[in-house]
């Protein structure tokens, strides 16, 4: 099919183009292949922005010789997938995934097959990353495990030994977990608040060398990215405000201050009940701590496993102090870095837990 002229063609829809430093780069997400294009190929995307046959190509403007380098470059394109034939093989897999992809949109699809391993994809040992570290720790020292504000106000927090446990059997508080959407007035004990956050993203072991940190969830490399921010509605002894949570210190640290019910849910993609919890807890991921030791885009996926993991730490916790909890991603994400202070180019909002004393 590719190498016939009279095949009608079109631009792929699995790849992406962009410019990079003045070059034009073709992505193709599907088959992990970068493309640097030369200067003045551009018309022919733009001519095969809809199916035409190949040897239409001369029906473009332009004298013989220009056509003549324009019918080169789509031949190149075709062999290397840039361009697509009708009916080939990857013509059905590309119409496929639109397909399966189309409520989601291409950019969905296009985040997902880049960060699909393929067949030949090579992976490093346990040994081969321990010389990747050592060789990254003698150019740079590895990023902090977490944030620390130091001009802020603190509070302290009592040890998790001083909570009150309704459930301590796991099987148990695994079946009881459930997502509560209604809160009583009655604010959260601090002791449970306190609790809840040392044992869910508390430190439980460091590598001040590497930076590579241990808790009760497991993350990538144990690199945990992972943020936690409070805002704390009604905490007993806490003063209503946004705090950002210090794992290595166990305290909350005040970076702003508070929002009315109804900012809090429209925050939360309006979602009023959002505004009766007791606590709020946002969980953010600071791409540095990860990108220092993965460079491979898959990595984006590993965020989202650890929130996931957390969130369901979080999840039986609050069941086991007989909290209720549910957590949601439906966020207006600029509000909330707004309400956080992050920056959206280095530190990505990934989800919220809304906590609260049970009617």
């Amino acid at each position: 099919m590719g190498n016939d002229s009279t095949a009608r063609v079109r631009v792929s829809s699995c790849g992406i183009s962009y410019w990079n430093s003045g070059q034009l780069v073709w992505d193709d997400t599907v088959r992990h292949r970068r493309f640097a294009l030369t200067e003045g190929t551009e018309p022919v995307l733009r001519w095969f922005s809809e199916w035409k046959p190949l040897e239409s190509i001369s029906d473009m403007a332009g004298e013989p010789a220009r056509l003549a380098r324009y019918a080169k470059v789509a031949r190149i394109f075709l062999d290397n997938d840039i361009l697509v034939a009708e009916g080939s093989e990857r013509h059905r897999f590309e119409e496929s995934t639109d397909a399966a992809w189309r409520p989601w949109g291409r950019l969905a699809s296009a985040f997902h097959f880049s960060t699909r391993s393929l067949a030949d994809g090579m992976f490093k040992s346990d040994d081969e990353y321990h010389v990747l570290l050592e060789g990254k720790l003698e150019k740079q020292p590895a990023p902090c495990a977490h944030h620390t504000f130091a001009d802020a106000d603190v509070v302290d927090l009592p040890d998790r030994s001083a909570a009150t446990w309704q459930e301590r059997d796991l099987v148990e508080v695994l079946y009881q977990r459930r997502s509560d959407r209604k809160f009583a007035e009655t604010p959260i004990p601090l002791t449970s608040a306190a609790a809840l956050l040392q044992i869910a993203v508390g430190i439980v072991a460091k590598d001040e060398r590497t930076q590579t940190v241990f808790k009760t969830s497991p993350s990538g490399g144990g690199r945990h990215p992972t943020e936690v921010y409070v805002y704390a509605r009604a905490i007993e002894g806490v003063e209503p405000g946004t705090y950002h949570y210090n794992p290595g210190k166990h305290t909350l640290e005040r970076i702003g201050g508070t929002r009315t019910d109804d900012e809090l849910g429209t925050i939360v993609g309006d979602q009023p009940w959002v505004g009766t919890a007791g606590m709020l807890v946002f969980f953010t991921c600071v791409l540095a701590r990860s990108m220092w030791r993965y460079h491979a885009p898959r990595t984006y996926r590993l965020l989202h496993m650890d929130i996931g993991h957390v969130s369901q730490t979080v999840y039986l916790l609050a069941t086991s102090l007989g909290l209720g909890v549910t957590f949601t991603s439906a966020m207006r994400d600029e509000l909330v870095e707004d309400l956080l202070g992050v920056r959206a180019s280095h530190e990505v909002v990934m989800g919220c837990a809304a906590i609260g004393t049970r009617p």
